[in-house]
């Protein structure tokens, strides 16, 4: 027997600023809008809160989906009935694992978010989503291949995209320079 499909997709997230891990998100739904699917966004932080249309509103720049619907998240009230429910950082693992629905829980990871902390409770809590047995959509191979071997997790990645005319390797020669990467809004 083969059961119906939806075309339904349902993503937890935190609310959408101008960071460029939503910006990828929503790449990924605007592509499956215009692939016929139905996109629900469901804002869950316990911080920072953002009303539905002030989503849709601070996504409109990079967002075009005319099938996606953004809701606030709440564990006491039902969500729309789907194929898929995905995670989208670990904050959102927690409420899409406690979610009773009969979607495939997925999770959508863009980072190892444990290294956004420093040892301590928020790592803990980050490290132990890989566990959760959902199957992974990474950015790129590393990720994919590190919450493989090191989690047991299934997963598949994507590649990262970059326009070849703008960003190419072109300097093979040793280098004695040091890269370094921080944003105040990580902690570690």
């Amino acid at each position: 027997k083969t059961e119906k499909t939806t075309n339904v997709i349902n993503w937890v997230m935190s609310p959408p600023r101008s960071g460029g891990g939503h910006q990828n998100i929503f790449r990924f739904i605007d592509f499956l809008d215009a692939a016929g699917y139905t996109n629900n966004v469901y804002l869950y932080s316990t911080l920072d809160h953002m009303t539905p249309s002030e989503v849709k509103e601070n996504v409109a720049s990079y967002s075009k989906a005319a099938n996606t619907t953004v809701y606030t998240y709440s564990s006491s009230r039902a969500m729309q009935q789907a194929d898929i429910l995905f995670a989208t950082g670990w904050e959102t693992a927690y409420p899409v694992f406690n979610e009773k629905t009969t979607a495939q829980k997925l999770y959508f990871i863009q980072d190892f978010e444990p290294y956004f902390y420093p040892m301590g409770t928020d790592y803990i809590l980050a490290e132990n989503t890989y566990r959760f047995g959902y199957h992974g959509i990474t950015a790129g191979g590393w990720l994919s291949k590190k919450l493989s071997s090191e989690y047991g997790m299934q997963t598949d990645h994507y590649d990262f995209g970059a326009d070849k005319t703008n960003y190419r390797f072109e300097n093979q020669d040793e280098r004695k320079k040091i890269f370094f990467y921080a944003r105040p809004v990580t902690e570690r």
